[in-house]
């Protein structure tokens, strides 16, 4: 349904399709907020929303980043299992790093 120049508010008719896996309504005029039944479509992997003119662009930009987190549980934990990782490197990182000046600190203070 992309780019169908659609308009007016998302057809709740689309509630109905329970085995709907892939859903790009993007590139088209829909103007309501985005509606809380997608959480029911329990088999939706994509959802696809961008350049839309929904009643409110920030509740817009939230379901469009991080919607899909919402509605499937096993992405979220992948996502902050991915997450805790690149926090964990970030942190090994700046440890070696911290000890790597601080053994060159002690080097410099030993030469003196």
């Amino acid at each position: 349904m992309e780019a169908n120049g659609l308009h007016g508010p998302i057809p709740e008719v689309l509630r109905n399709f329970t085995s709907i896996e892939h859903l790009d309504l993007s590139d088209n005029y829909f103007v309501s907020p985005i509606p809380s039944w997608f959480s029911e479509l329990k088999s939706l992997t994509y959802l696809g929303l961008s350049e839309n003119e929904f009643t409110t662009m920030a509740s817009a930009g939230f379901w469009i980043s991080i919607g899909v987190l919402w509605f499937k549980k096993n992405w979220r934990h992948a996502y902050f299992r991915w997450r805790e990782k690149v926090a964990d490197k970030i942190y090994v990182s700046n440890a070696l790093k911290a000890a790597k000046v601080k053994k060159m600190m002690v080097g410099n203070m030993v030469d003196q």
